[in-house]
């Protein structure tokens, strides 16, 4: 119940938003940033600035490209070598009814090559498109998540999530 306004959750994913409320985020945290660089623009004239920057759901093309990066080399060797029954991501651990999976923070796994924490696992991303998210969640056993499926949901989920994609142009 507190996930959302506890402090203790602040480095956590937000869960539980509706497709049309990650979309609408993304609107919001756009306009916030263009205002931000027409004030930039006014106080630095000279200053090299993005004429446009746009925030949106990935596509589930662009996401899977991320999600198939991989790890580093150092990382996949550190990961292999000193941590090799680690679990690479938040996935549920058994099979249980009751098993106590839930969100994890954001940084708490490692990052992909690009940098992207827990691109598999913790919580399932939304796409543009609605109503179908990828990469899997703590629900879901990691052996049923793979870079290719889809994860269908119809409503404000636990286990749903968003990542924004940045558009920059100049």
């Amino acid at each position: 119940n507190l996930y959302i306004s506890q402090p203790a959750y602040r480095d956590y994913p937000i869960v539980g938003v509706t497709w049309q409320q990650a979309n609408d985020y993304c609107e919001w945290r756009s306009n916030r940033v263009m205002e931000r660089i027409l004030v930039l623009k006014k106080d630095k004239p000279r200053m090299v600035i993005p004429s446009k920057i746009i925030y949106r759901l990935p596509t589930q093309t662009e996401w899977e490209s991320v999600a198939k990066a991989g790890y580093l080399e150092k990382t996949q060797s550190k990961l292999n070598k000193k941590h090799p029954d680690c679990n690479k991501g938040n996935f549920k651990q058994n099979t249980t009814e009751n098993d106590n999976s839930t969100t994890a923070p954001v940084y708490q796994y490692w990052p992909n090559n690009y940098g992207v924490f827990n691109i598999l696992g913790n919580v399932a991303e939304m796409t543009s498109e609605n109503g179908v998210a990828k990469g899997g969640s703590w629900k879901q056993l990691e052996e049923n998540v793979s870079v290719d499926k889809n994860f269908a949901y119809q409503k404000a989920e636990n286990w749903v999530g968003f990542r924004c994609i940045c558009e920059v142009t100049y």
